[in-house]
């Protein structure tokens, strides 16, 4: 049997060729697309880093100014009531005070700045209801970390 096209002198394409025709055409505006994709990523980069460099420049002379004052208070000693830095209570209590966190550390820390507090004076300290106070003060109690002495807070002496 004899192909009517063949006849009259036409041939049929390939549909294998007709195949790789389609996927060298797909090949190719995969390509176009991941080009203009690098490029708009690079665009991006570009605008990422002018912003830094705009929020630096912004920000410059306040880091600047925060630098020296910290650098001043570090010269004059800072002034500080709490243990030296570095020493093995104050690296206890930073350890709890993370442990915890929230007002068990804000709790904490008003007893490191001011020593023996009322209720009253631990609720301005922290910030919050006196029902805060108490609760917090019962959770540090029950770790053993409380010393109470009439109706005053303290911490545990170390």
């Amino acid at each position: 049997m004899h192909n009517p096209l063949m006849l009259e002198g036409q041939v049929m394409p390939d549909p294998v060729d007709d195949r790789v025709a389609r996927l060298e055409e797909e090949n190719q505006e995969l390509k176009h697309e991941l080009l203009r994709l690098q490029q708009q990523v690079l665009a991006a980069k570009s605008e990422a880093a002018r912003s830094v460099a705009k929020l630096r420049q912004t920000l410059k002379p306040l880091y600047d100014s925060m630098r020296l004052l910290f650098g001043e208070m570090d010269a004059i000693g800072g002034g500080e009531e709490t243990p030296a830095v570095g020493s093995r209570e104050q690296r206890v209590w930073e350890s709890w005070k993370a442990k915890l966190g929230g007002m068990s550390a804000k709790f904490i820390d008003a007893l490191l700045m001011h020593g023996e507090l009322s209720v009253a004076q631990l609720r301005v300290a922290m910030q919050c209801r006196q029902q805060t106070v108490y609760d917090t003060a019962s959770k540090l109690g029950k770790l053993g970390l409380l010393t109470k002495n009439g109706n005053k807070y303290s911490l545990k002496k170390l």
